[in-house]
């Protein structure tokens, strides 16, 4: 029974067709082509190839006496060092095969479909499974190899000419998440700042049946691909999560020596691939999880705001020359946020507003003087508003990059890449004739899931931009078309009267006035001290 489970857990099953047809009560004949093999349950569009290995000549049940030869395309595979006297063993005459006594049948039906798969050995019969059942028909008794594209796993039956098979193979399935650095949390969504390092899983479902048998694991290859706004940086670490018979999860640190990542020899347009492999996948069991962890850096090409910057992972299995053992696509996107900056004034205290050039400006991320301002990049197109973008942390040029920002007439400018969270535009130089703000704005973007589409993200931005007073107000969505835009007011100050004008006769009445007023004072105390 241990031997019978210990089969059911890999990629291809080995049966021995034998006996009696149905109604024939004779105990000993010869081989009469009346086998049948039937997929109970085939997965619809997999391709189930069968192998005769061994073909049954003569047979006496009585006696429990079976005679085999070896079919001879597999001729070579058994005079092979590695079966012969290992497995089976020929008889003198060199023509009739039996096997050894406690044989590791695990193993054997393992190097035989190496055997196929390297020798390219052509099967007794293909079917392409369509409907249910799939049956295999008019075939030689003996022993039989069933492989399917899919990695099938399936039963060992030995009494009967007519053989059932329960197909045990589970599809694979794929899930990708990126993880959101506000609260370590992993999703289908995140933001982040360009030049981040953003962090992705990806988690393999092996999958289980009713059976207890593994999943058919075989030929696993992750396939990654990144949009341009995304650079890839490694893989950290995979993990094997597997549950113990009590249910509880046990997590292992897959060694490297099972997997190779690749980033070159794959197919056009993927980042990288992940290759399991074969003995590694021999290991895995129902229920295992496979955990791929690896990063990314959001970087100067990402697409900022819209419709983000989304990762695909796919995960191809089974037999590599069917096209359609793959796993449904699994997408993450990462988004990256812009700001719009409108600096203004009032006409003399009407409602219109002015643009206002001259006014410099620093993004920082702390409301401190002494914070170092976020480096940028101008990036602004010829006849478009001004626009910098968050540099990366490989763009260090001082020639390029921008610490102060100054507006032009207009008084508008866009920066682009930021993170949700908390910003501060400081103004280190008003406009001539107008008063620098007396602190930062503070500037919060948020971030929120699209109400139509979770998968989706969508963002907000609040502001101390129109006072001083520390209210925060919405950003106005329509000064700077497709972009939440602060805006900034800058009021002038109460200037000194010129010499010669009203001011300064005011003055003169005034100060004459007051030396009246002293002269009466200073009369009427002499006065007061004569009398006295």
């Amino acid at each position: 029974m241990k031997s019978l489970k210990k089969l059911l857990s890999i990629f291809a099953a080995f049966f021995l067709v034998l006996g009696l047809t149905t109604g024939i009560q004779a105990n000993q004949g010869t081989n009469d082509n009346t086998g049948t093999i039937t997929v109970t349950n085939p997965i619809e569009g997999k391709t189930y190839s069968l192998y005769q290995l061994l073909k049954l000549e003569s047979y006496n049940t009585d006696l429990n006496a079976y005679s085999y030869t070896v079919v001879p395309e597999w001729t070579e595979f058994f005079e092979q060092d590695s079966i012969e006297n290992v497995y089976i063993k020929f008889d003198a005459t060199h023509k009739y095969v039996t096997w050894i006594e406690n044989a590791d049948v695990v193993n054997f039906s393992k190097l035989a479909l190496d055997y196929v798969q390297t020798e390219g050995v052509s099967p007794t019969q293909t079917k392409i499974a369509s409907t249910t059942p799939l049956t295999f028909n008019s075939l030689n008794l003996g022993y039989y190899l069933l492989d399917s594209s899919a990695g099938a796993l399936c039963s060992l039956i030995t009494t009967n000419p007519t053989v059932n098979i329960v197909e045990k193979n589970s599809i694979p399935t794929v899930d990708k998440e990126v993880q959101e650095d506000s609260d370590q949390n992993w999703g289908n969504k995140n933001d982040a700042q360009i030049g981040d390092t953003v962090n992705f899983r990806a988690k393999i479902n092996i999958g289980n049946n009713s059976e207890g048998a593994n999943a058919g694991a075989q030929n696993y290859v992750l396939h990654d691909t990144m949009s341009n706004g995304l650079t890839f940086q490694e893989v950290s670490k995979v993990e094997l999560v597997r549950k113990t018979p009590t249910g509880e999860e046990t997590t292992i640190t897959v060694d490297a020596s099972n997997y190779e990542v690749k980033t070159e020899g794959i197919p056009t347009g993927e980042t990288f691939n992940v290759e399991f492999t074969k003995d590694f996948c021999d290991t895995l069991e129902q229920n295992d999880v496979i955990i791929v962890y690896y990063s990314a850096v959001i970087n100067e090409n990402a697409i900022v705001g819209g419709e983000g910057n989304p990762n695909e992972v796919v995960l191809e299995y089974g037999d590599k020359n069917d096209s359609s053992n793959r796993t449904e696509p699994s997408e993450t996107t990462t988004y990256t946020w812009p700001v719009g900056i409108f600096k203004y004034a009032t006409n003399n205290g009407e409602n219109s507003e002015e643009g206002l050039a001259g006014a410099e400006f620093q993004l920082k991320t702390s409301a401190s003087e002494r914070e170092e301002a976020i480096k940028l990049i101008d990036v602004t197109k010829e006849g478009s508003i001004p626009t910098y973008r968050i540099a990366t942390k490989a763009e260090t040029d001082p020639e390029t990059i921008i610490n102060t920002i100054t507006t032009n007439q207009d008084g508008k400018f866009i920066i682009e890449g930021l993170n949700a969270g908390t910003y501060y535009l400081h103004e280190t130089k008003a406009p001539n004739g107008y008063n620098k703000l007396a602190a930062p704005i503070e500037i919060i973007v948020k971030s929120t899931p699209v109400q139509d589409d979770q998968t989706k993200l969508d963002y907000t931005i609040q502001s101390t931009g129109k006072n001083d007073q520390g209210n925060f107000i919405n950003a106005d969505p329509g000064m700077i078309p497709g972009y939440q835009t602060v805006k900034v007011l800058n009021t002038t100050g109460t200037t000194l009267p010129e010499t010669g004008g009203m001011g300064t006769t005011m003055l003169y009445v005034v100060g004459g006035i007051l030396l009246v007023g002293s002269a009466v004072l200073l009369v009427t105390k002499k006065r007061m001290g004569h009398e006295g």
